[in-house]
């Protein structure tokens, strides 16, 4: 589980083409979250039966995988098309929760890209003027796709209310089957919906494997 997360949170350049080198803020939080979820399992240290030489030890294989050559080596090989493919995931499932039947569930503060990962990380103060700039000059870098497509949908909703509250839903037949279709209709308001949710096929995801026999070094 550590591994995917430092898989999915790692740092990497705006455009998702470049990881860039941990810094002490992105190892705070993997010491942080290695903690909480070594406490919650409970299996060898909780919140109210502490394990210090465990917790410990965790933490020195944080820094050493964070420190190995060969691990950054790997990682970073094998990272781009995974950081591109989360992106796609990222904006499918946004799309299908802002245009599915239902009211959609908005986190305040994560509608650019978020890497937070545990208290008090995922607990700053949401900064408006950065969101308010990105309205006023939108860049297409992917943060600020989340962003402004979002805004888009958030747009078409209050265009159209009657159509969103709407219970209609259709299916529509797919020629692949990484793709889902459908269709909203409401009077003469309608909306086609189609989106890719499985962009990993093309996704050399066997490579990751290697981290799980990586020593020192």
């Amino acid at each position: 589980m550590l591994l995917q997360t430092i898989v999915g949170a790692w740092p990497t350049s705006p455009d998702k083409s470049t990881p860039l080198e941990p810094d002490e803020f992105f190892r705070q939080q993997l010491l942080n979250y290695g903690t909480k979820s070594v406490r919650e399992t409970k299996r060898r240290s909780s919140w109210t039966a502490l394990d210090p030489a465990y917790e410990a030890a965790l933490h020195s294989w944080i820094d050493t995988l964070l420190g190995s050559a060969r691990f950054k080596h790997i990682l970073w090989t094998a990272l781009p098309p995974i950081t591109q493919a989360e992106s796609q995931i990222s904006l499918s499932r946004l799309v299908l929760k802002m245009t599915m039947p239902g009211a959609p569930d908005i986190y305040q503060g994560c509608e650019f890209e978020d890497q937070s990962l545990v208290d008090l990380d995922n607990r700053r103060a949401v900064d408006y003027h950065a969101r308010a700039a990105a309205l006023e000059n939108p860049t297409f870098e992917s943060n600020n796709l989340k962003f402004l497509r979002t805004a888009t949908l958030l747009r078409d909703r209050a265009a159209t209310p009657e159509l969103y509250a709407s219970q209609n839903y259709q299916p529509l037949p797919a020629s692949q089957r990484d793709l889902v279709c459908f269709l909203r209709a409401n009077g003469s308001d309608e909306i086609v919906v189609a989106t890719c949710i499985n962009p990993f096929e093309c996704v050399d995801v066997g490579s990751i494997m290697e981290f799980l026999a990586i020593g020192d070094g």
